[in-house]
């Protein structure tokens, strides 16, 4: 099965330690990404190169279970991490400090699970996987500066 990936950017009027603090914490992740139902079993907190941490996702009506793992950090302009399980993908976070703002760049890759294809196109899916992406860094842009 192909690839598929998503790409989407913010700016947020917060200095990039701060943008960069937030979307780090597994603890913050419920509040911010749509259809997120659950993180557990967080290995080490603060997280760092190595750790990793469950989560349960809902995704076109089906329920995903899998493992994140931070697999490179550059604080405070690059994270990335990839999940196992159900859903395997590669979530790459990129900041950059803009005056008194933070862009934040988020590329998803991922496989679609079969389960999930059955219940939507791949095309379909790809369009609402990109509307929760962007409403996903809408969200943490809210929080922030509120």
């Amino acid at each position: 099965m192909n690839n598929s990936e998503i790409v989407a950017t913010c700016e947020i009027e917060k200095d990039i330690d701060s943008v960069f603090s937030f979307i780090f914490d597994p603890k913050n992740k419920p509040m911010v990404m749509p259809d997120l139902i659950s993180v557990s079993n967080i290995s080490d907190f603060p997280l760092k190169l190595g750790s990793t941490f469950n989560f349960v996702f809902q995704m076109a009506g089906v329920s995903l279970n899998g493992i994140w793992e931070v697999t490179s950090v550059n604080k405070p302009i690059y994270y990335e991490a990839t999940t196992t399980g159900d859903i395997e993908s590669v979530w790459r976070y990129k900041l950059a400090k803009l005056e008194d703002k933070t862009n934040l760049s988020l590329t998803i890759t991922y496989t679609p699970p079969k389960s999930v294809l059955g219940a939507m196109k791949g095309l379909v899916l790809s369009q609402v996987n990109k509307r929760v992406a962007e409403l996903y860094l809408k969200n943490i842009k809210t929080i922030l500066e509120t």
